[in-house]
């Protein structure tokens, strides 16, 4: 089902550009710090803020920027609505959809790359928003400090109608919206910790990266 005669209402612009309008799944990625999960959670509490839309934000157990029940993303945005917090498995695919998408209009999905969905789980979760009219916003890592892609944002990004690559200021040369990778600050082995914690990673442009900084 596509949607169409919307208005919402975006903390930056005003509202959506008519491919973010027009979208049924849309996914938000790039490296740290880009500003995906600042993007999600702006864009969340405005559709509260000035729809009559109902929204809802799912993010896995690893998260750790709740704070007294509000979700702060690490460039300082707060989110204050309806949040559900998947199992230690994170699976979203756990969660019945078909009931989600009977009661919210607008769904986030914050942090993909922790999610452990099989493409054809997530396919699926893709198809109740389009069966439903409803919106699905994934945002998270597209890839890891080894250039490693994450699968789940793979799988995301494959059966999105949009796709929004963000861009981060470089750490090495500061330069503005020039880093696509990930570097890591720690010799840490287990990643899936590390990989939350503010200060473990920081974004490169490519020829900071390769250069070893």
């Amino acid at each position: 089902m596509n949607k169409t005669n919307k208005t919402v209402f975006d903390s930056d612009t005003g509202r959506l550009n008519k491919r973010e309008e027009s979208s049924n799944v849309v996914t938000y990625t790039g490296p740290m710090c880009a500003g995906k999960s600042t993007k999600l959670y702006k864009l969340l509490s405005c559709i509260s803020k000035h729809t009559k839309k109902n929204v809802l934000l799912i993010l896995p157990n690893k998260h750790d920027c709740i704070n007294d029940k509000v979700i702060i993303s690490r460039a300082g945005a707060c989110y204050t609505g309806v949040v559900v917090l998947l199992t230690e498995f994170n699976k979203l695919s756990s969660l019945k959809f078909d009931d989600i998408f009977q009661k919210y209009d607008y769904v986030g999905v914050d942090e993909i790359q922790f999610l452990s969905d099989t493409s054809d789980e997530i396919y699926e979760v893709t198809q109740e928003a389009r069966k439903t009219g409803k919106t699905l916003f994934f945002s998270g890592l597209d890839r890891d400090f080894k250039l490693k892609k994450f699968e789940a944002t793979t799988y995301a990004m494959d059966f999105s109608d949009l796709i929004v690559r963000y861009k981060a200021r470089c750490d090495g040369c500061d330069e503005e919206n020039s880093a696509i990778y990930t570097k890591r600050r720690t010799t840490e082995k287990n990643q899936d910790r590390i990989l939350i914690e503010k200060t473990a990673y920081y974004p490169l442009c490519h020829s900071c990266y390769h250069s070893g900084k």
